[in-house]
């Protein structure tokens, strides 16, 4: 089976009363995201954030870059040297640059449950492009693995996918956890293709609305 993380943007739904319905060890609740927690795997099945133009335009926070396990979880808790010579970045599902609004959110995103490994070339390249894609249309609320890195054994994607909602429509995104110069229309897939892979139900959550792919 093709194991996958994912994260999810929601421009203006109230997210925190909309989850996609799928397994966790634990939901944990931040100020700057929710993530599903999954005990087995190490990290979050998917992490929920809410993007805003009022926090892209606000005025930014230093960057701390200062990772640090989660006070939230109450069974195994990842460590940031479970990374430590593992060649995978700690990759944020929701992204840092999305939380410079203010220090309490910026803090928080640097949780290792808001972390999942990913190639120094994936990460920095094609998932770097897609934030900041996503960044640009929000100026207009984030899967695993047989592969495991460190003491406390975190599972490796073999690919992330982002859910982006907004008021009218959904986009979906699948890409392999690998470096890629491929434009980022390739990798579009319908949320019906997102839920037979990940065997969770979205619906729930946007309703009916109809995959409009207008940007």
């Amino acid at each position: 089976m093709f194991k996958i993380f994912w994260l999810l943007t929601v421009f203006s739904v109230t997210y925190a009363d909309s989850l996609p319905e799928c397994l966790c060890s634990q939901i944990i609740h931040h100020n700057a995201f929710i993530a599903c927690y999954s005990d087995s795997m190490k990290e979050s099945k998917w992490v929920e954030y809410r993007l805003r133009k009022s926090e892209l335009i606000a005025k930014r926070v230093p960057r701390t870059n200062k990772f640090m396990a989660d006070p939230l979880v109450t069974t195994t808790k990842v460590m940031p040297n479970d990374y430590a010579k593992s060649g995978y970045d700690r990759g944020h599902m929701a992204p840092a640059e999305d939380m410079e609004y203010n220090s309490t959110d910026e803090a928080e995103c640097f949780y290792m449950t808001n972390m999942v490994p990913q190639l120094p070339g994936f990460n920095r390249g094609v998932w770097k492009k897609l934030e900041m894609h996503v960044r640009s249309w929000a100026m207009t609320d984030t899967g695993p693995v047989s592969k495991t890195i460190g003491p406390n054994e975190v599972m490796v994607p073999e690919a992330c996918y982002k859910l982006i909602v907004d008021s009218l429509s959904y986009v979906c995104f699948i890409i392999p956890n690998a470096i890629s110069t491929t434009e980022l229309s390739t990798f579009k897939v319908s949320m019906d293709s997102l839920s037979k892979l990940t065997r969770i139900n979205f619906k729930k959550m946007i309703g009916n609305r109809t995959n409009n792919w207008q940007r």
